[in-house]
């Protein structure tokens, strides 16, 4: 009788624990890897095609060494037809890169395969199931050598790289790696539990470590993980036979140690941090629809220009200005500083931003030279009336101010860091060039300056702007210093006496034209519109890439006029956001079967949602949503049906870590973007799913065999 292809290669079933262990152990390593290519640049990715090859072999060795066909069938059958349609879509959209549309979906199909193969495996041979726990064991320990040798190296990027917060060892994903980690504490601290109960030392170790490298991981979701890993497996042990309880009180005290350590942990520090930087941003909040409001009434809200609603003047009437803000609003200049009302000026014509995202100025620290042509340009156009290269996208930011400073002739010759800083004499070149030089009329009489001759770059440009009244410090008429650095205070207060002939000196015997403010007719503006120009600085500041996307209207329809600071500068919510307005402008196929992950990128940030269901749906739309729920609710089914059936024949400690691992697991997956679209976690994932149907349907639990004996 001809053999079965899967009996024919039965021999390799003894081997299947080792070549698990060694698949376990190889995801860090692929992690690690993936590290050094971002922190090294390296431009092609070292962990893709060992992946690729992983899968491909799971695939494969499980449709060998399965004597049922018809899985692997309906799930490749299910998985192809699903693309198909979800291709079609993407082209009616207009498909921007299929190899980066591919690659985003063979991370995620690699849970159903990586989950039904093992599940082959462990119906070939029972040992498996060990193979896995020791597996994940030992990537725990691999994990925990990654973050010492990080650590003590001095090369530890922190979970939080820019506060310097957590540990993360050598992992380019830190939602991933908190979701590995949480899934292999339980696992592990279960394992060890079982293998060596005699063994006090050794397992209070294991627990020990496992929690800590959460503690250390310092987000939230770790810390939430470690306390329901401590506090789950007490109770497991409490509640199963024949497992020594006293490991049951080292984790409740393991549980109470972990909760009293919150308030001197990184956790509180960055809970602290955030708070204080939510409050920063009210103030900004306030102070940007204060400005948005002064816009309105002096007409230069842009919305009103693009609306046809205003006609903005040229020439020194486009600085006139009927209602400035009464003081600077930036949150790092006070009232009483003497910047603040040149500041206040500037800020109420919309020609100069901030320098952080807190709403602060940054008087003190050099204003680069790309900063300022950034004004430069600004100020020009206002004046003048005119844009050049309105649709100019270039490689940087900044080129298109680049081209508009050529075009406009005040570009800086022999310039080539534009980060750099910006000498007192280039920017008096810059502003000078703005304007016409009939602007600049002599108010004040000076015929040399001590640090100043003809040798002195921009020599012309700083003399006409002494004789025309603009200088920094009226105190001291007698220096320039035009090879210093210009901090951006300066730059602002010269900004101000430039576009502003009230602020310039002005000698007894002279006088100075100040243009009279226009009276602008906003009989036609419609409380809508208002409405949408007042909120227009708070929210491009604040979500500037969706305003530039998808225009203030939608944005402000899309946030349902919120003016609540936590929720417009809440990062998750900009891409919900901007992946919903994305939907409505898509095909209506799409909610069916998703959209392209590339048009998730736009001016170089990445607005894919950092909620694995929520991404689920948006990549993969309501069809892939639901595939992707059926497959989990029915291993979470076949826990229900165990439970309900005979909670103590199931109830174990093998299956009760399983449990918490897939619980610690599934809150990442709505809390971050770190588990359903990560291939090194769905590799994890799909070995849970496996062993919870082992301990249902596989595994011969003793009581079972005692019923089949009699």
């Amino acid at each position: 009788m001809k053999q079965s292809l899967a009996s024919r290669c039965s021999k390799v079933y003894r081997y299947l624990p080792t070549i698990l262990i060694l698949l376990f152990c190889l995801q860090p390593i692929l992690d690690i890897l993936s590290y050094w290519q971002d922190a090294l640049k390296i431009p092609f990715s070292l962990s893709f095609v060992p992946r690729m090859i992983i899968l491909v072999v799971l695939a494969l060795g499980g449709y060998v060494l399965s004597e049922r066909k018809a899985p692997y069938l309906l799930m490749m059958g299910i998985l192809g037809v699903y693309y198909a349609c979800h291709l079609y879509v993407c082209y009616t959209n207009g498909l921007v890169s299929l190899s980066t549309d591919l690659a985003t979906y063979i991370r995620v199909l690699q849970l159903p395969v990586t989950a039904i193969c093992l599940i082959t495996c462990l119906r070939c041979n029972p040992d498996c199931m060990e193979a896995i726990q020791r597996g994940i064991l030992y990537t725990m320990l691999i994990l925990a050598l990654s973050f010492l040798v990080s650590t003590l190296t001095g090369t530890e990027p922190h979970t939080y790289t820019d506060k310097g917060v957590g540990i993360r060892g050598y992992s380019f994903w830190p939602n991933a790696q908190s979701a590995i980690l949480s899934l292999c504490a339980p696992i592990s601290i279960g394992y060890v539990i079982k293998k060596r109960p005699d063994k006090p030392l050794l397992v209070t170790a294991t627990i020990v470590l496992a929690l800590s490298l959460l503690f250390l991981h310092a987000t939230r979701l770790s810390f939430l993980c470690m306390i329901i890993t401590s506090l789950g497996m007490a109770i497991v042990v409490f509640l199963t036979r024949g497992t020594p309880k006293k490991y049951a009180w080292i984790l409740l005290i393991a549980t109470a140690l972990g909760g009293g350590a919150y308030r001197f942990s990184p956790m509180y520090t960055n809970q602290e941090d955030v708070a204080e930087y939510t409050a920063v941003k009210n103030t900004a909040s306030g102070a940007l629809l204060e400005l948005g409001r002064i816009q309105v009434i002096n007409g230069n809200s842009p919305l009103l220009q693009y609306a046809g609603i205003v006609q903005w003047p040229d020439g020194m009437e486009a600085f006139a200005l009927a209602q400035p803000l009464e003081e600077c609003s930036y949150n790092d200049i006070s009232a009483s500083d003497w910047r603040s009302e040149y500041l206040a000026y500037c800020q109420s014509l919309g020609v100069i931003s901030c320098y952080d995202s807190k709403y602060y100025f940054m008087p003190e620290e050099a204003m680069t030279v790309i900063q300022a042509l950034t004004v430069a340009d600004n100020v020009y156009e206002k004046y003048h009336g005119t844009v050049a290269f309105a649709d100019y996208v270039g490689d940087s930011w900044y080129d298109v101010y680049l081209k508009r400073a050529e075009a406009y002739g005040f570009a800086l010759e022999g310039v080539t860091d534009y980060e750099a800083p910006l000498t007192r004499a280039q920017a008096a070149k810059l502003l000078y060039s703005a304007l016409d030089e009939t602007e600049f009329p002599l108010v004040h009489e000076v015929s040399t300056v001590s640090d100043v001759n003809t040798q002195t770059p921009y020599y012309d440009e700083i003399m006409a702007l002494y004789r025309a009244g603009v200088m920094l410090d009226p105190a001291d008429k007698t220096r320039f210093r035009p090879d210093a650095p210009i901090t951006r205070g300066e730059f602002a207060v010269m900004l101000a006496a430039v576009v502003n002939p009230a602020f310039r000196i002005c000698d007894e015997g002279y006088t100075l034209q100040i243009p009279e403010p226009v009276r602008y007719d906003t009989s036609r503006l419609t409380p809508e519109l208002r409405k949408d120009a007042v909120m227009y600085p708070l929210y491009t500041f604040f979500c500037g890439g969706l305003v530039r996307r998808f225009g203030i209207h939608k944005t402000l329809l899309s946030y349902s006029y919120t003016t609540n600071t936590s929720v417009i500068i809440n990062e998750r919510q900009w891409k919900l956001q901007y992946c919903y307005m994305l939907m409505d402008e898509s095909t209506p196929a799409s909610r069916l079967f998703g959209l392209e992950v590339t048009r998730m990128f736009y001016e170089g940030t990445s607005y894919d949602v950092e909620n694995d269901f929520h991404g689920i749906y948006l990549l993969y739309g309501w069809v892939g949503l639901a595939l992707m729920l059926l497959f989990l609710l029915f291993f979470i089914g076949l826990i229900v049906w165990a439970l309900l059936k005979n909670a103590k024949r199931y109830f174990t400690i093998d299956s009760g870590p399983v449990g918490i691992a897939l619980i610690a697991t599934l809150i990442h997956a709505y809390f971050t973007c770190g588990v359903l679209r990560r291939a090194n976690t769905l590799f994890y994932l799909g070995a849970l799913l496996a062993a919870i149907y082992y301990l249902v349907v596989i595994k011969k639990y003793p009581d079972e065999e005692f019923a089949e004996r009699r």
